[in-house]
């Protein structure tokens, strides 16, 4: 059973939490503190757990964000429960003593960009509303969010940072893909200074987005070098570093 990814991005401390019996399962459900910030309210997790093996259900994690309610759930089936260990690890390692490991060359599947040119990108600056067009020459950070994504502005203070820590070096480019008003709120409550794009629900086609939040780090010859989705700050540091020390 691996849900973990799940809650990588919860908040890891919680204001209360309730225990409610429900036919044939119990109801946990913990409630998060709003963040004015992110403009996120009714922030909640709810696990449901059956009475007879107190194993996960359904795990359900809502929260209002900007005035849209976006909710996510799993849920759990077929769960398997691991055998009782009937040996050591030191005598099953015995078995495989003479085998050795083969690498298995493996391509990046996440985007069909990757190693490729950066697709032109014409979009309309969301401040200025002047028509902005991307050029290569200079290592940049395309990073892709909407307005209802949680995860989305929970990142904005990283992002941020790696645009205060690399602004002499590089470009970052945020790209939002509805709702205007919204944004432009949303950037000033956190306090966002990088450039920010306005884009439709027909840029995500273009450019092969399948979740949010997404970036594209390209090299200044404009070619992807890599693509990530989620909150992969800490490894996109180290991607730039690398590129860095290759100019």
């Amino acid at each position: 059973m691996i849900v973990t990814e799940f809650f990588e991005d919860l908040p890891s401390e919680y204001k209360s939490v309730e225990l409610i019996d429900i036919k044939g399962a119990y109801q946990i459900r913990y409630n998060f503190e709003d963040n004015e910030a992110y403009q996120t309210t009714d922030d909640h997790l709810i696990i449901v757990i059956g009475k007879n093996n107190f194993l996960p259900q359904k795990i359900t994690y809502s929260s209002i964000s900007a005035g849209k309610k976006q909710v996510h759930q799993i849920n759990l089936e077929k769960i398997a429960i691991n055998s009782d260990v009937s040996s050591k690890i030191s005598e099953k390692s015995k078995l495989i003593k003479d085998y050795s490991w083969i690498e298995k060359e493996t391509k990046n599947k996440q985007s069909k960009y990757v190693d490729t040119v950066f697709p032109k990108m014409v979009l309309p600056n969301l401040k200025t509303q002047k028509e902005y067009q991307f050029k290569k020459g200079k290592i940049t950070l395309i990073d892709f969010w909407a307005t209802w994504c949680g995860p989305c502005i929970k990142s904005f203070p990283k992002v941020e940072e790696l645009h205060n820590e690399y602004k002499e070096r590089i470009n970052i480019i945020g790209v939002v893909l509805e709702n205007r008003k919204s944004a432009l709120e949303l950037i000033k409550k956190s306090e966002i200074t990088y450039m920010n794009l306005l884009g439709t629900n027909k840029t995500l086609e273009e450019y092969d987005i399948q979740s949010l939040p997404a970036y594209f780090l390209i090299d200044k010859e404009g070619i992807i070098k890599k693509y990530y989705t989620g909150l992969n700050l800490d490894t996109i540091r180290k991607d730039i570093n690398s590129l860095l020390k290759e100019e």
